[in-house]
């Protein structure tokens, strides 16, 4: 992720991209819930992006806790 966050926090906040795309992929999101993953993502984008010198660990694990608040997406992480 630290080569590409500034292309993943693109992708965040328009809710559409190849970054998110590949993060739904990496993480094992399937196809009938990649359209409420990256709802969630865009509308949570404050919650992960919370300074513009975020490191990569803490975007995954901003990440995670907002993965981890939604009934349906919470299975995707730890």
């Amino acid at each position: 992720i630290d080569q590409n966050i500034e292309n993943v926090a693109r992708d965040i906040s328009r809710g559409n991209g190849e970054h998110i795309d590949a993060l739904a992929l990496l993480m094992g999101i399937e196809d009938s819930d990649r359209s409420i993953f990256k709802t969630t993502l865009q509308s949570s984008f404050d919650q992960i992006f919370t300074r513009d010198d975020i490191t990569s660990s803490e975007v995954v694990t901003n990440l995670a806790a907002v993965l981890q608040q939604s009934e349906q997406l919470s299975r995707y992480v730890g």
